[in-house]
């Protein structure tokens, strides 16, 4: 016997949606570990903040201490002198290693560093979670296939992946999502932004890695009312 049409219906509907959320899980621990990696490197950054400040203090307390030593050292002889020029030597031995920490303790600096291109990736990252939601994305592109960023392959897409992901997750998911890539110029600078559009209000969840991710290539996140939609809006100046 077979079995009735509705419980046919229900298994593959059952099958249909545990693929959806193994797909989802999958692509939420991509997003977690690029948002582990962020947090770590916001740490790195007050951390080295704090060093350089201290570095810098302390630095000019072991400069005074070296002249006056050498000026003592200077004035006296014999005994006195020779430890003078110990102590001159234990300054400049302090000086040489506070300024190996300060140049460890500098931040990462992304001012020559140029992404992967933005379109493709943002492209690929559509496709992926594609299998794990239960709507369409218009995608419309208005930028160079090439264009580059100071964000990295990673971070773009795992901004995508966190602002769809929670745009289409509980009782207010949104039932008609797009994507717009462009170009444009702001204050004379090149930029290239991505627009996720929603017609509910989803993102707020999504913002705190995205906006690490952007801040980290020099860019910006917001969440704004649009036309046709809430809007989150991730601005990336363009690596030139």
């Amino acid at each position: 016997m077979h079995a009735p049409r509705a419980a046919r219906s229900g298994r593959v509907e059952g099958m249909e949606l545990a693929a959806l959320l193994e797909a989802r899980l999958a692509l939420i621990a991509r997003v977690r570990a690029v948002e582990v990696r962020l947090a770590q490197q916001e740490h790195a950054r007050a951390a080295a903040a704090l060093v350089r400040g201290r570095t810098h203090e302390l630095g000019n307390q072991v400069q005074v201490l070296k002249l006056a030593s050498m000026e003592l050292e200077r004035r006296l002889n014999g005994e006195q002198a020779e430890l003078l020029g110990d102590l001159r030597q234990a300054a400049e031995a302090a000086n040489a290693a506070l300024t190996s920490l300060l140049a460890a303790a500098r931040p990462d600096d992304r001012s020559g560093f140029h992404g992967e291109p933005v379109v493709p990736v943002v492209r690929a990252a559509i496709d992926q979670v594609r299998r794990a939601i239960p709507l369409a994305i218009d995608m419309r592109v208005d930028a160079s296939e090439d264009v580059r960023t100071r964000a990295t392959g990673e971070e773009i897409e795992a901004s995508v992946l966190a602002a769809v992901l929670d745009a289409t997750w509980g009782p207010a998911a949104a039932s008609r999502l797009a994507l717009w890539v462009r170009q444009r110029q702001i204050e004379k600078r090149p930029w290239v932004e991505l627009i996720l559009i929603a017609d509910r209000a989803g993102f707020e969840p999504a913002l705190g890695v995205v906006r690490a991710a952007a801040q980290a290539a020099g860019g910006e996140a917001s969440i704004c009312d649009g036309r046709e939609g809430v809007e989150l809006v991730i601005e990336l100046p363009i690596a030139t």
